[in-house]
């Protein structure tokens, strides 16, 4: 840091900008990194409530107030977080519970367990600091002292030069640095080791789980590629449970993995960090930092935040639920348990276990640690189709937990959704059938087990010791399913010989864990008095294997949450998820707690659901959750009915992130109850149909859009096609293109769409005259003759997929429809976004899927339209007319009163003249974005103008209905 810096920081530490608590701590925190301090963690989770400022390792927590609050001291009535409180009776409960918190999760060998706490109030000018043993001891020289230039140097010192307490607390932040090079490594054995059956078997299996969840990797690269990463996630996280539990636990499908060093030197670095006290869901970010957005995208993957979970747990997991429990636990009965169904890395049933244990219920019953740990290893229940997930999972809850447990977690891989498979197809990995459990080797075998021997107790001792004995070709154990009949017993045996058979041909390292792994998935029916979950958030049209598709669609229909029709494509998996798993694994009266897309309480394509599920309690997200992703909602059943709230942010709140506690985001964010407007249809209605209309589907591009610097050139256009990086097309393109010139066509689309203008257009070759037909011949071009292979060898497989590329393009006519292409008369919108945009067609141009087009009987009509569409007055309204997170579509058009243009109606008159207006403002502005342009109309004032005189027309407008 240079000198100007440091004095800069030095500045406004001593003399902050203004009175507010949070400029203080942030320069307190700037200050504490410029010292040195590496970990600082702001607004810390301490029992109900969040320290300001904690110092992972010095024991260290600095209360912050605003500039007023210490003018008294800190032993003043109300200057602390509860009524009433003083801060330093604030200070002194952290401090309290973060000791009990470290007792739990500090192990016996870490240094300087007896260093003094030091708790400190500041409002970054004045300071107390106290030294803490068992009681406060102040600091000689800082009760109530001015911070100066020349004593913050002792105070710098002073936190430097503690003593570190425990081992360094692992960083979100700095994850994938630990482990790049254990990464590189296991990439260079995965090579060695691939071919041998261990490895094939594993994979393939892993493979197939992946399929199962109707989306997995294509291309062999991305297979290795993400196998690799997953055996990789897998180690780390079974090394972080056994490190802490103290005992063995086999890798499932990492256990190819053969290399003593290299599990030597990852468990070496995996010991460096401290894993249990940092909290909230570690794991997560791990996941997240290791696997590409991409991937995580397919498989419908939005991790859910700390402070989300945490506030749904607080929600779903009520005090007279933990209070039963605990009455169950201790008279040795069964209470049911709380269950994640796509547990994905363990966030939800971390803050369960979290929920539970930091309960005053559960204080006031003094259990001890070990009976807290006993009776969450019971309680807590996680399933997901991802095998890393499960293994995130139990090292989660291993972390939370504040006792080495004595029991297996429940956690298990597996079909949340136990959809029924084809078994003449071989998709079936396990079948229920004539009281028997089946599953599939790799090669087709099956290994059947009687229903009752899997429904003993002892069955996942028993399905270890029988897997273990199989894999080295041994006899058959002692005295296993001595209980059962001697047609069962024979059945039995014989699914030792084929297992036996199996690992001998096909690898033997992994039946144990996959078995145990598909009965306890099955075991669960009918268990959960709690359910809390994230499903995933895949579209049907995303799901690529086409017999999970049909399953998934066939289950949608018998569950009553099928769309049909123009949505039968956009259903989402979450939907049948919600449905599935409480009629598989709700208890009567069971209370569940989702958090699903936002489309959920608004989309068309989910209205079944919500005509089949009628939840009780209903948040709006938006993008609180997800700031990069998508909108998101929350359901809730089986609790007291209440009107929906949408989660807002508090002016001049920071958004919040992932890590945050509930307390912190609560104090930053308010729920308003949503208010339901009364729709008006507009007067751009022809029949039942909006007059608006969508542009085609012109897609692949790799086929059809040129690259910069074609040519024209005696009637023809030659150039280069842009190249895909998605789908069934990435990697393709770069295609040579000699067509006729006639060919070339400029689109729009609704990237380059802005308000009241254009950003560069797009250039296309079609082979479609201007009145909209198809050339004849066409197919006698060499490039489109090639095109057209390309598109039937490459195009998707789906049932509603067109055949040919010339269909494709004008799928429902909505490309020849577009001809002949009026210009200055027609309006076109966006389909999609935050906001809605709108401006004229002036030249002949084609547009996109993503936008819709208007025809009007006149430019004033068309200007007129233009400027209530992109007036600013509206964009609330229309925001609360989409149908989907995404997606405007045209639901606004039959819910908000638009009237057509009338000549005689001064207002009418005068709006058009300011669309003229604002169509050159924001063709001066055209180089900037579309909120720049937006901020130049505002600039200009035509923006205002356009507002007030909007405001007037759809004033008139409703009362004229």
């Amino acid at each position: 840091m240079t000198r100007v810096s440091e004095s800069n920081v030095l500045s406004r530490l001593l003399h902050p900008a203004d009175k507010k608590e949070e400029t203080r701590r942030s320069n307190i925190r700037e200050w504490l990194h410029h010292i040195g301090i590496k970990d600082v963690r702001v607004e810390y989770t301490i029992g109900y409530g969040r320290a300001d400022i904690y110092l992972p390792n010095k024991r260290v927590t600095i209360e912050v107030k605003d500039g007023d609050k210490l003018r008294n001291g800190p032993n003043t009535p109300g200057t602390g977080s509860k009524y009433e409180e003083t801060a330093f009776e604030q200070l002194s409960r952290y401090l309290e519970e973060e000791r009990k918190n470290e007792q739990r999760y500090l192990d016996d060998d870490d240094e300087n367990t007896d260093q003094p706490w030091v708790g400190i109030i500041t409002d970054s000018q004045t300071w107390y600091i106290w030294e803490w043993n068992y009681t406060p001891k102040a600091v000689a020289g800082w009760d109530g002292t001015r911070l100066r230039k020349g004593n913050i140097g002792w105070l710098s010192n002073f936190i430097l030069n503690r003593k570190q307490v425990g081992k360094e607390w692992v960083r979100p932040e700095n994850l994938r640095e630990i482990f790049e090079g254990p990464l590189k490594d296991l990439h260079d054995m995965y090579q060695n080791e691939r071919g041998s059956p261990d490895v094939e078997t594993q994979r393939a299996l892993w493979f197939r789980q992946l399929e199962i969840s109707g989306n997995a990797p294509q291309t062999e690269d991305d297979k290795d590629e993400l196998f690799v990463l997953h055996s990789m996630l897998i180690a780390i996280s079974v090394h972080i449970s056994t490190i802490y539990s103290k005992t063995d636990r086999r890798f499932g499908f990492a256990s190819w993995i053969k290399g003593t060093q290299w599990s030597k030197n990852l468990v070496e670095k995996i010991q460096q960090y401290n894993w249990r006290q940092p909290r909230g869901d570690i794991l997560r970010s791990l996941y997240m930092e290791m696997v590409d957005k991409e991937y995580r995208h397919l498989y419908g993957e939005y991790y859910t935040p700390d402070w989300l979970a945490e506030k749904l747990c607080e929600e779903v997991i009520d005090d007279g639920y933990i209070r039963e429990h605990i009455e169950a636990y201790f008279n040795g009965k069964y209470g049911g348990c709380v269950t994640d169904p796509s547990c994905g890395s363990g966030t939800f049933l971390y803050h369960a276990a979290k929920r539970i244990m930091e309960s005053e219920i559960v204080k006031a019953a003094t259990m001890t640690d070990a009976q807290i740990t006993d009776m969450l290893v019971k309680t807590l229940v996680g399933i997901d189709i991802h095998p890393v997930a499960v293994e995130m999972t139990k090292a989660n809850l291993i972390r939370v937990l504040p006792h080495k447990p004595q029991s297996p977690l429940r956690v298990y891989q597996g079909d949340s959704l136990q959809v029924d498979r084809d078994i003449k197809k071989d998709q079936s990995l396990i079948e229920a059938e004539n009281n028997l459990f089946v599953i599939r080797s790799r090669g087709g075998k099956k290994i059947c087990f009687p229903l009752e021997f899997i429904m003993y107790e002892s069955f996942a001792t028993d399905v270890e010791r029988f897997s273990t004995a199989a894999s080295r070709s041994e006899s058959f154990p002692p005295g296993l399913g001595n209980n059962l009949s001697r047609e069962k017993k024979d059945v039995l045996l014989e699914a030792f010989q084929t297992l036996t058979d199996v690992c001998h041909t096909e690898g033997n390292d992994i039946w144990a864990w996959y078995t145990t792994n598909r009965v306890g998935v099955y075991k669960l029916g009918g268990t959960a008095s709690r359910l809390i979950s994230n499903p995933p958030w895949v579209r049907a049209s995303f799901i690529q294997n086409r017999t999970r598709k049909t399953e998934v669609e066939k289950l949608a229909k018998a569950l009553g949450v099928w769309a049909g029709g123009k949505n039968a494509t956009s259903i989402n998996l979450g939907a049948v998820f919600v449905i599935q798993c409480v009629k598989l694994y709700g208890m009567n009266n069971a209370v569940s707690g989702w958090v699903l897309p936002w489309s959920a309480i608004k989309s068309n394509n989910w209205q079944a659901y919500r005509n089949r599920a009628q939840a009780d309690v209903v948040w709006d997200l938006g993008r609180l959750p997800f700031p990069k992703h998508s909108e998101a909602c929350v359901n809730i059943f089986g609790v007291e009915k209440k009107a929906p709230h949408k989660m807002k942010l508090n002016k001049d709140a920071e958004p919040p992130r992932q890590h945050d506690s509930w307390s912190t985001v609560e104090a930053k964010t308010t729920f308003v109850r949503i208010t339901k407007r009364k729709k008006m249809a507009s007067a751009w209605i022809k029949g039942t149909r909006a007059m608006a209309r969508q542009g085609a589907t012109i897609t692949p591009l790799c086929l059809l859009e040129l690259l910069d610097g074609y040519n024209i050139k005696d009637g023809s256009v030659r150039g280069v096609t842009v190249r895909s990086t998605q789908g069934n097309w990435k990697g393709r393109g770069s295609y040579d293109v000699v067509v006729p010139e006639m060919w070339l066509y400029e689109i729009l689309t609704g990237n380059n769409l802005l308000p009241y203008t254009w950003g560069e257009p797009r250039r296309v070759v079609i082979p479609i005259d201007s009145d909209g037909n198809f050339l004849d011949g066409a197919d006698e071009n060499e490039y489109w003759k090639k095109a057209l292979g390309l598109y039937n060898t490459h195009r998707g497989s789906g049932t509603n997929t067109p055949k040919t590329l010339d269909a494709q393009l004008d799928f429902n006519g909505k490309l020849s429809n577009q001809f002949p292409i009026s210009e200055g008369t027609t309006v076109i919108c966006n389909g999609s976004g935050s906001s809605l945009r709108a401006a004229r067609l002036k030249k002949k141009r084609l547009i996109d899927h993503t936008l819709y087009r208007i025809s009007t009987k006149s430019i004033n009509e068309a200007l007129f339209l233009a400027a209530i569409l992109n007036a600013d007055c509206m964009q609330a309204r229309y925001y609360d007319t989409k149908p989907s997170k995404f997606h405007i579509n045209t639901n606004f058009w039959f819910e908000i009163p638009i009237p057509r243009f009338d000549k005689n109606n001064p207002d009418h008159v005068e709006l058009a003249k300011l669309s003229k207006r604002a169509e050159s403002v924001a063709t001066s502005a055209i180089k900037m974005t579309k909120n720049g342009i937006r901020d130049a109309l505002r600039e200009d004032g035509v923006s205002r103008d356009i507002d007030l005189t909007v405001a007037r027309v759809m004033k008139a407008a409703k009362s004229n209905l």
